[in-house]
């Protein structure tokens, strides 16, 4: 499952920027902020930007991860 989490402290915030976290499953992947006015379409394309921005070697390990998982679930294994 992948989720789009709004994890800023003040959820009252709706006009103001706001953190946000990209989990798979129960891996968080990344993070970033984004203004809720913006729109939802904003919204995906800035969590699609954050996880191709990921550049450390953790965050490669984290993709590595997700990527096996992947490749069990088209060859049937659960």
């Amino acid at each position: 499952m992948i989720k789009i989490i709004n994890v800023t402290k003040d959820d009252s915030n709706i006009y103001g920027e706001n953190d946000y976290e990209v989990w798979i499953n129960t891996r968080l992947l990344t993070s970033f902020k984004h203004f809720r006015k913006e729109g939802l379409a904003m919204c995906l394309r800035k969590a699609a930007d954050a996880v191709d921005n990921m550049k450390t070697q953790e965050d490669l390990n984290k993709l590595k991860v997700i990527y096996e998982m992947f490749q069990g679930i088209d060859k049937g294994v659960k």
